[in-house]
């Protein structure tokens, strides 16, 4: 099946001047392959402005990454059995010099589409072992995951020891298909599963997930996990653990040292 994405720029209404309506058609065009249906997008000034806008911040990325301002917080994880502390996850915060911690979703989607992405994962993955280095002699049976992009080569990291999770499980990349392909050692169950049962308290799905994982070797994580009510069907169910802010939400390292359940290795 065939399909195109159009990118329409007029002149001499958008320009009378040859190389600028070309620029203007590749704006236009960018803007519809972004896309998910095939469509025609008409050059307009918003447009444009848009893609200045993001040029700029690309450039703040880029030297942001160079300058160390991108640091990793940390959301635990606990059993969900008897509230143990088992690892945590490491996630991306862009410490900006003007805006101060700017959240992922302002800046992901340029690192993956100007190709900074690998750039950004071997920061955190530093970060991320280096502290996980200090934890282990407190608790020495934690772990630290870190978010990788699927293209990242599953089989090289395998061969180092390093486990894997399949993340957000039940969105965009993480399908059924991707269980039998990478092997991993834990899935993890997307938020937006876990808020739907509280909304409609149907639980076919969950229970589903939860069986799907043990039934392939894995152990099972629950995301986005808020009410003492979740966490109570999670036990039921026989999930392995969740995250979330029931418990707790992301934080720098120095602010868990001095938690009560860092501290005791357990939350009440």
């Amino acid at each position: 099946v065939l399909s195109a994405d159009i990118g329409v720029v007029i002149a001499p209404k958008d320009s009378t001047r040859a190389d600028e309506l070309l620029q203007y058609l590749d704006t236009a065009l960018f803007t519809a392959r972004r896309s998910t249906e095939t469509c025609i997008r008409y050059f307009n000034a918003s447009m444009r402005k848009q893609e200045v806008l993001k040029f700029d911040l690309a450039q703040e990325i880029r030297r942001g990454l160079t300058d160390g301002q991108f640091v990793a917080v940390y959301q635990p994880i606990f059993s969900v059995a008897d509230g143990r502390l088992t690892g945590f996850e490491a996630l991306a915060r862009w410490q900006h010099p003007a805006r101060g911690l700017v959240p992922p979703l302002e800046f992901i989607p340029v690192l993956e589409e100007q190709g900074f992405i690998t750039q950004l994962t071997k920061s955190m993955l530093g970060l991320a072992l280096e502290q996980l280095a200090n934890w282990l002699t407190v608790h020495p049976d934690l772990f630290v995951s870190v978010n990788l992009s699927p293209e990242r080569p599953i089989n090289e990291l395998k061969a180092l020891g390093v486990k894997l999770a399949l993340d957000d499980f039940g969105t965009g990349y993480s399908s059924l298909s991707y269980l039998s392909k990478i092997k991993a050692s834990a899935l993890k169950v997307d938020r937006s599963f876990i808020n739907s049962w509280s909304e409609s308290s149907e639980d076919e799905l969950l229970t589903t997930m939860v069986q799907l994982g043990h039934g392939t070797g894995m152990k099972v994580v629950a995301e986005g996990v808020e009410t003492i009510e979740q966490l109570n069907y999670l036990k039921e169910i026989g999930c392995d653990n969740f995250q979330g802010y029931l418990s707790s939400k992301p934080l720098f390292s120095n602010d868990i040292s001095e938690t009560e359940w860092f501290k005791t290795g357990r939350v009440v």
